[in-house]
């Protein structure tokens, strides 16, 4: 049996597409923020372009590499031509210490020592001399990179949110262990306990059930 003719043929016309997909038809894209807080830049790379482990380098601001010349700031190896495992982007105050990558707050060092540097203050693994260069580098003071290990005060203020404690205990509820430790360590650097923002909004919320549970019957008993 022969097909049937379409009842309308679809012609499109003036369609207005964005310029990183014009002319390349039904392309699946991912887009990526820049690391550098200040750069609005927001990188398109097509998917099929993305494997396992990659790496993006933002056409707008190379500034991280540039500033360390792409070379190690520990040892000075040239990390140009490497594999993007070779030349991880380490967190000048430490992830640990709840510090967030970024550019301000990024270090280029090789595998080797990055490995060597993880979860450490700068000052129990730089010299003085490295750290003088490294304040200069990044801009972070260099009182902070000497000074004693203390946690990101932005991520503190939000841990006193018994909102933000609950969101995070719901999304890492299978890292509870994790959790607990990490309260541990606020607990003894900033003798802050965030678990005690969520009791105390526990203990309202049992409170104001409390008086319903009281009430209520009172309540029922007038009305009837």
């Amino acid at each position: 049996m022969p097909r049937r003719s379409p009842y309308t043929k679809v012609v499109k016309t003036n369609q207005i597409r964005a310029a990183h997909v014009s002319g390349m038809g039904d392309v699946v894209f991912k887009g990526f923020q820049c690391l550098n807080s200040e750069c609005l830049e927001f990188i398109f790379v097509r998917k099929v372009e993305i494997g396992g482990d990659f790496e993006i380098i933002c056409p707008s601001c190379e500034e991280i590499y540039n500033r360390f010349d792409y070379c190690c700031f520990k040892c000075k190896k040239d990390l140009r031509n490497v594999d993007v495992k070779e030349r991880p982007l380490d967190h000048t105050l430490p992830a640990v210490f709840l510090w967030p990558l970024t550019t301000e707050n990024a270090t280029l060092l090789c595998r080797e020592h990055n490995s060597e540097k993880s979860d450490k203050w700068p000052s129990a693994y730089y010299s003085d001399d490295e750290l003088k260069k490294l304040a200069v580098l990044t801009g972070v003071q260099y009182e902070v990179l000497t000074g004693q290990p203390h946690y990101n005060p932005e991520a503190i203020e939000r841990l006193k949110s018994p909102g933000q404690v609950d969101d995070l205990l719901t999304k890492y509820a299978a890292y509870l262990q994790e959790i607990i430790k990490l309260r541990n360590r606020i607990l003894q650097y900033e003798n802050i306990d965030f678990f005690l923002s969520i009791l105390q909004l526990m203990v309202v919320i049992s409170k104001y059930f409390l008086l319903i549970f009281l009430f209520t019957p009172a309540i029922q008993r007038q009305n009837s």
